[in-house]
């Protein structure tokens, strides 16, 4: 079995075969750990730490980290749209790539459009006021940072990241409005973000 699959994955001149370098990408990706492209401030990044090895010892990892960055952007509806990866599978990949995009576009802005209703309504929270005492107020008042409140039962999300690194983003950006700015920054903030999600 394992020989006829090994020669499934590969061509007679010891190419991968199509279907393994999908596996392989598919395998890459959920791992956070495909290479960083070349032009990329992650790639610039990694090239730097890999001529400097003393860097090494202040930056020791990159790739996973870069790639956890990219897929919570890939995953923050409109703001994809900045990843040249996420742009090129839109506009010039196959039929299947672009269908694949289309969907997790259309999926995020409804998950990042909700989110910002639910952070705007107390139902997700982030970090809290930055103020120590203020978030200490705020913790005694029975809230907890980066929790997602659903009827009576609360969870919470923080260690749930990249899925999750959007949605914190958008409960400190609403936090931030309601405990630092004035009414009319709020309605700005808010402006902000449904512009972005639309």
């Amino acid at each position: 079995y394992i020989a006829d699959r090994m020669e499934d994955a590969f061509r007679k001149n010891d190419e991968a075969s199509d279907e393994f370098i999908d596996a392989l990408e598919y395998a890459q990706d959920n791992t956070f750990t495909r290479k960083l492209e070349q032009g990329t401030a992650g790639g610039a990044a990694q090239n730097f730490i890999n001529r400097v090895p003393i860097a090494r010892q202040i930056v020791p990892f990159v790739r996973t980290p870069s790639n956890l960055i990219l897929r919570a952007i890939e995953r923050s509806g409109p703001v994809a749209l900045l990843s040249k990866k996420f742009r090129d599978k839109l506009l010039r990949g196959t039929p299947d790539e672009k269908a694949t995009m289309l969907g997790r576009l259309a999926l995020s802005s409804t998950v990042v459009g909700s989110a910002v209703f639910a952070a705007l309504d107390g139902k997700i929270t982030g970090a809290g006021p930055a103020d120590v005492d203020q978030n200490r107020l705020w913790q005694m008042a029975g809230n907890k940072p980066y929790h997602i409140k659903v009827g009576d039962v609360e969870f919470g999300y923080n260690r749930l990241d990249p899925i999750f690194m959007p949605i914190g983003a958008i409960a400190n950006a609403i936090e931030a409005g309601n405990y630092t700015a004035g009414a009319g920054e709020i309605e700005n903030i808010i402006l902000a973000i449904s512009t972005t999600i639309s």
